[in-house]
């Protein structure tokens, strides 16, 4: 660029950086250097061509400034004046070093910001499980929006004994690697509370308590390091689902109450109680309500930032998820995506949906069980029977019927009436 801000051909810019740069070698201290070109001098008659390209730019003034941090260069930056403007002066190296020493930072704070980005990115592709798999009960859909800097939204779905499935929906506040790492540690401690098989009111109670945790490590640091000043401030939601009893129990630590869709069209928000953040200083207990599914539900679990237009009853995209239908919940997810962002919101958002299918009644046996020890023979006698309708194998059914009459005893010696022995049968 010149003086007057007039662009010079590119081959005109970088040969006279090169010719410039071998004769007055700016990077040796770091200075800027002025250079009046002379078109008879020494180096451009060393390079015919890109002296041929100067006499037809008319350029006659040169600054060459190095770009750096420090000891370290990120470049070059050459300024032209050409024609009847006035050559630069000793006085104009001072305002080209201070344009390059704010230029530098600016690309080393770029470049900073651009590597954390990656990292980040990369964290939290690996953390998340992708597509979500339809469970053999439950149909599913997952809108992310990432945000520029990325964050610790997450969904999952777990499947459960009992052909149950766990819907889990978290977000850590902040962005960048500090959100991801802290999202993907409270993501595998779901996992591992969920294999428990508590109900969503004790999951998060747990959860809560691992959340404190990782906050008292933070908190533990040394005082220079960065993550000590990053806040910890987590949101869950977790609904379990029942395809026997067509019912869903849902509990939730922050996050927006959940919108269920009927297969006739109507549409309300379920009125889950409130609990409060994870680890939160109020230790009050995380209730949960459990509703009616039937067959053909979806429901809508999201983050606050999608609460005002798509999941309150008066949001703008509202009518967008309540016309759902049977129609496939990837269709509806891309159109509240394609929605959402031409609205020009900005964030990390995420939105779960799924839609709720009965396991067939020839693939579950119940049966009632007294409280006595008896129950046990009973129980065994009944799977023995179920298994042998279902068609499995022998060392199969052998096996079953041991778990079975273990669970039992212990629900005798240890549970209180009434007894029930459930069992399902899936094709996971």
């Amino acid at each position: 660029m010149n003086g007057a801000g007039c662009p010079l051909p590119d081959d005109a810019g970088r040969g006279n950086v090169r010719a410039a740069a071998r004769r007055e070698r700016p990077v040796s201290d770091l200075q800027p250097r002025l250079v009046q070109v002379d078109t008879g001098g020494t180096w451009p008659a060393d390079d015919p061509a890109r002296a041929d390209i100067i006499e037809k730019s008319t350029v006659h003034s040169l600054i060459v400034a190095p770009l750096a941090i420090g000891d370290e260069i990120l470049g070059m930056v050459s300024f032209y004046r050409h024609t009847l403007q006035e050559p630069f002066a000793q006085d104009d190296l001072a305002v080209a070093s201070a344009v390059c020493a704010h230029a530098a930072l600016c690309v080393d704070r770029a470049r900073v910001y651009m590597n954390e980005w990656i990292i980040m990115s990369t964290v939290q592709r690996k953390i998340l499980p992708g597509e979500l798999a339809d469970q053999p009960t439950v149909e599913l859909s997952c809108l992310h929006v990432p945000g520029e800097e990325g964050g610790g939204a997450r969904s999952d779905a777990i499947a459960l004994p009992g052909a149950r499935t766990a819907l889990v929906v978290g977000d850590v506040a902040g962005e960048g690697i500090p959100a991801a790492i802290t999202m993907g540690l409270l993501r595998t401690a779901v996992h591992t509370l969920a294999a428990l098989d508590l109900q969503p009111d004790e999951l998060l109670a747990r959860l809560s308590d691992t959340t404190a945790r990782l906050l008292a490590g933070r908190a533990a640091l040394p005082p220079m390091d960065p993550l000590i000043h990053e806040p910890l401030t987590a949101d869950c939601a977790i609904a379990i689902y029942d395809p026997v009893e067509l019912t869903c129990t849902i509990a939730r630590a922050g996050l927006p109450e959940p919108v269920l869709i009927l297969p006739d069209g109507t549409s309300s928000t379920l009125p889950v109680p409130p609990g409060p953040p994870l680890a939160a200083v109020d230790t009050a207990p995380f209730p949960a309500a459990t509703v009616s599914l039937p067959e053909g539900s979806t429901l809508a679990m999201g983050t606050t930032a999608l609460a005002e237009e798509v999941m309150a009853p008066t949001g703008v995209l509202r009518p967008l998820l309540d016309d759902v239908g049977d129609n496939p919940l990837s269709d509806v997810r891309d159109g509240i995506a394609h929605a959402y962002t031409r609205r020009g919101r900005t964030g990390e958002t995420l939105l779960l949906l799924a839609r709720t299918r009965r396991l067939p009644a020839e693939r579950v046996m119940t049966c009632g069980l007294p409280a006595g020890p008896e129950a046990a023979p009973i129980a065994r006698r009944a799977a023995r029977r179920q298994l042998e309708v279902w068609g499995l194998d022998d060392e199969t059914a052998f096996t079953n019927e041991l778990v079975v009459s273990e669970l039992v005893g212990n629900a005798t010696r240890y549970g209180a009436p009434p007894l029930q022995l459930r069992l399902s049968w899936t094709r996971c």
